[in-house]
């Protein structure tokens, strides 16, 4: 295979993510999810009283970006299957749970480590992934079933009436 072969079908992939995109108002909801769950965690922080250090601050975005990560799954497996309530009886949400367990259980490893600021973050990466989990397998399908069906009516009159 040629190298502009390969840029040619990289290219229309890339086409094809930007079209489903700007076409699925879902897929822009996601990343809200995992800045919700990095801010639920900030302020949880906050209740138990752990305090708030740079290795902390350095976490939150790496939570944004696992909740983004996990979210996208979810609306993908809902977009593909409109049957919300299918979603329990399918392999994504198996997929999802056992990666977010093992994230959080490997992260969570970190909060046993001698060094406090290391310990520190690993105690929120846990805490942060766990918030994450709940608000991407319990409030992100709930959140879809009542407002996906408005953005598939959307898109089929954008479709019936040609305009992107």
């Amino acid at each position: 295979m040629s190298l502009p072969a390969l840029d040619t079908k990289a290219q229309d992939n890339l086409r094809y993510i930007r079209t489903t995109m700007e076409r699925s108002s879902a897929f822009t909801a996601v990343p809200g999810w995992g800045g919700v769950a990095a801010g639920v965690t900030a302020g949880m922080t906050v209740l138990i009283g752990m305090p708030l250090n740079y290795a902390n601050i350095i976490a939150l975005p790496l939570l944004v970006g696992l909740g983004v990560d996990n979210g996208i799954h979810v609306v993908h497996r809902m977009r593909t299957d409109p049957q919300a309530a299918q979603l329990f009886n399918t392999s994504t949400l198996r997929a999802v749970l056992a990666s977010g367990l093992t994230t959080v259980a490997s992260f969570g490893n970190l909060a046993f480590s001698a060094h406090v600021g290391t310990a520190s973050m690993g105690k929120l990466l846990a805490l942060g992934l766990a918030i994450s989990m709940a608000a991407t397998l319990i409030v992100l399908p709930a959140w879809l079933k009542v407002y996906g069906s408005r953005a598939r009516a959307t898109e089929r009159s954008r479709d019936v009436v040609g305009r992107p």
